[in-house]
């Protein structure tokens, strides 16, 4: 660690962050997560200590020998159960991290072991009170892990798309004769997203369009065939 690095427990030591101080970092503390999912590592350990703040990048520390097994506010139910950790097993210990950033609060507690357990198990946290972040943050929380965002990525896109939407909400309601180089600016950004959105969900997007166009050659060519087999 850096001289002028701090992990996360050390950050939220110092009180809850500022919204934008806990946007900027959340993105990349999930982007760090997909980056190490996509390379096949699962982390099995997330915690405010594995997240390393250094200026304004964000470094996610490896899981240290033994924590993988070790109980804290962070561990995901079906770790209790004995279940191997794998990437719905670090989408839960990110929303609990989340939790925390956004509010001060962890989001699981208890005076020794098991209750925090129980705690982990039975109960969920009051929520945020913003409607996206708590979409987001608490189906990160299901204790069904089916129930969960089953991808990072899917975390990293609904981040992206909640940012977006709050800069869209903050230049609307900007007067109309403000700065024409920070409208243009919010453009490009609505640019870029949109090209995103579209390549990730376009193909998706033909492949429907295509079976759509087929349906009506589908149905003529079974209405005949059985014409041909009842018809007489």
């Amino acid at each position: 660690m850096t001289a002028n690095a701090q992990n996360l427990t050390q950050r939220l030591a110092t009180g809850r962050l500022p919204l934008n101080d806990s946007l900027r970092y959340a993105v990349q503390i999930v982007d760090a997560l997909r980056h190490a999912h996509e390379e096949g590592y699962c982390h099995g350990a997330l915690t405010p200590d594995a997240v390393i703040l250094t200026g304004a990048s964000v470094e996610l520390v490896p899981a240290q020998p033994g924590s993988v097994e070790a109980l804290t506010p962070y561990t995901a139910p079906e770790r209790l159960k004995g279940q191997a950790p794998d990437a719905r097993t670090d989408i839960f210990s990110l929303g609990a991290l989340l939790y925390e950033m956004f509010t001060g609060q962890r989001a699981f507690a208890g005076e020794d072991a098991e209750e925090l357990a129980m705690s982990i198990e039975n109960s969920m946290p009051v929520p945020i009170g913003d409607t996206a972040l708590d979409r987001l943050v608490m189906n990160c929380l299901e204790k069904d892990p089916a129930s969960r965002w089953q991808r990072v990525q899917q975390v990293h896109m609904e981040f992206k798309i909640l940012i977006f939407s709050a800069r869209r909400a903050q230049v609307a309601a900007l007067p109309r004769q403000s700065d024409p180089a920070l409208q243009a600016q919010m453009r490009q950004v609505e640019a870029r997203l949109t090209t995103r959105l579209e390549h990730q969900f376009g193909e998706a997007a033909a492949g429907l369009r295509h079976l759509s166009a087929q349906l009506p050659l589908l149905e003529s060519h079974l209405t005949s065939r059985l014409g041909q087999q009842y018809g007489e």
